[in-house]
């Protein structure tokens, strides 16, 4: 025999849907065993019980109780809300409660229907967060070009200006911190567009001790004073192979951030250590081999487990309208980047820890000096260049360095008045900017390629983009000189350039 109040009861209790039955004030009277098993708990349990005094609504009870209020007044509400699952996770459930009427027309029950859509919701915050980064992109793309361009010049004149001074210690202390404030400038942006994917950092093999000394004084400076900094370095420390300004740019980012929960002061401590994992030791984080760890600790007022778990995403702060929200996810950018992990350890009013794991390198490390050849070369010339760029005091600056070694040179502010010279002009080399309006310094070249194939290149840009029109010779793309550039950088493209027959 057919009993079909137990087949529909079953074919509810069978469906991954919330579906529960409520009286007309809003207490249970029966509930499917999707929500049950979700949160580990038996229809006896809720049964007879107001509805948004069921333990998933713990943090969601107001809104659940103004629902059934509406509902019992003959209105459908709809809204998302986080509910708490039996393992204390939160989840999203899209909600429906509506009322059905009896044949008297009053309201007889309240039927809440809910979907999961915690899978959705995730999707949904990558897609902003990608959105995010896209538009953080394009903003550093869009004002990379012209920032440099404005260093470019402050560094360039601010070196000519050094190398006509007559020992004037005064004079030259105050270029020096002109230059050095232009180089912050520009491994700044070249921070953001590595952090934007948009230019793939320069790698080195350095000891991370070697950095943290180096360190050391502007860590002390920008601490606050009443904060103790503590360094318990490993003897004989493995190297790393990585960009070493990215490095520094997380060392003082993370400094900062520390500084910044110990307001009324406290102790920042930096250790490094030599590690080598084998499988069992490494199974929660997935790495094998040797490591460099960099463990820097606060005894700031820590963070909270749902804090932490949001520390990494790109624009969250705790700063409120202080912070920028970029720090501490540049950071993980920079871990994932050289194959590292990071972990975070914190406790509220005692403090934080952060401990990042840095594969090691057994190369040699190399140090950058310049050859005596290099510095004993002479960059003069008597060839004919021509100098294009949109930026007027950029071309001045070019002409300025470039005569007083004894080239000819010739100025255009775009590529079609860069048409007209070479039309007039024997050029022997052009040296062009990227992004310029009319012509771009891509499509420049591929022309004097094309017309003029005597006619060495060399191409500049503030900013590398990755949708560049394709180039005939390949290695323009691969010898660009970034701005800013000094004038060392430029002379010695060009004679290379000029030399390479």
């Amino acid at each position: 025999m057919f009993d079909k109040d137990n087949f529909y009861r079953s074919l509810l209790n069978d469906m991954l849907t919330f579906v529960a039955v409520l009286d007309s004030k809003g207490v249970v009277l029966f509930c499917n065993n999707s929500p049950l098993n979700i949160a580990g708990l038996k229809l006896e349990e809720i049964q007879g019980k107001k509805f948004y005094d069921a333990p998933w609504f713990a943090n969601t009870r107001k809104e659940i109780k103004y629902d059934i209020e509406q509902c019992t007044r003959g209105e459908k509400t709809m809204r998302e809300i986080q509910y708490i699952a039996s393992d204390g996770s939160f989840r999203w459930m899209e909600w429906n409660i509506y009322p059905t009427w009896n044949k008297q027309g009053k309201i007889q029950y309240l039927i809440p229907e809910g979907r999961d859509i915690t899978e959705y919701k995730k999707k949904e915050e990558q897609l902003r967060q990608s959105q995010k980064m896209d538009v953080l992109g394009k903003f550093t793309g869009g004002i990379a070009h012209d920032y440099n361009n404005i260093l470019a010049i402050i560094k360039g004149f601010t070196e000519l200006i050094n190398n006509s001074i007559d020992n004037d210690t005064k004079l030259t202390k105050y270029t020096h911190q002109i230059q050095r404030a232009t180089e912050r400038g520009a491994v700044l942006t070249r921070k953001l567009l590595t952090f934007t994917q948009q230019k793939i950092a320069d790698i080195q093999v350095i000891n991370l001790n070697d950095q943290l000394n180096e360190l050391q004084p502007i860590l002390e400076k920008t601490l606050t004073p009443n904060i103790i900094l503590i360094y318990e370095l490993a003897d004989n420390l493995w190297s790393l192979e990585l960009n070493s300004g990215d490095l520094e740019d997380v060392i003082i980012n993370m400094s900062i951030n520390a500084m910044h929960s110990m307001e009324s002061g406290g102790q920042l401590s930096i250790r490094t250590l030599n590690k080598t994992f084998d499988e069992k030791e490494s199974h929660h984080l997935s790495i094998t081999g040797d490591y460099v760890l960099f463990m820097i600790s606060d005894t700031g007022c820590g963070m909270d487990n749902q804090t932490k778990e949001k520390i990494f995403e790109p624009f969250f702060s705790t700063k409120k309208e202080e912070g920028t929200g970029l720090g501490l996810s540049q950071v993980f950018n920079f871990m994932k980047q050289v194959k590292g992990e990071i972990e975070v350890f914190s406790e509220l009013d005692i403090g934080t820890r952060f401990v990042l794991y840095f594969p090691a390198t057994h190369k040699m490390i190399t140090e950058k000096i310049l050859l005596s050849e290099d510095k004993q070369r002479n960059f003069h010339g008597t060839e004919t260049l021509l100098i294009v760029d949109d930026e007027p005091s950029m071309l001045d600056l070019a002409y300025e360095i470039l005569t007083e070694k004894g080239y000819t040179v010739f100025t255009a502010i775009n590529g079609k008045k860069a048409l007209i010279v070479l039309e007039q002009e024997k050029i022997d080399l052009i040296v062009s900017d990227v992004i310029m309006p009319q012509m771009n310094g891509y499509q420049l070249a591929n022309h004097v390629q094309t017309h003029y194939p005597h006619i060495k290149i060399q191409i500049a840009s503030g900013f590398e983009s990755n949708h560049h029109t394709i180039m005939e010779d390949e290695r323009l793309r691969l010898n660009i000189l970034y701005k800013p550039y000094n004038s060392y950088d430029l002379l010695m493209k060009v004679r290379d350039l000029l030399d390479d027959c």
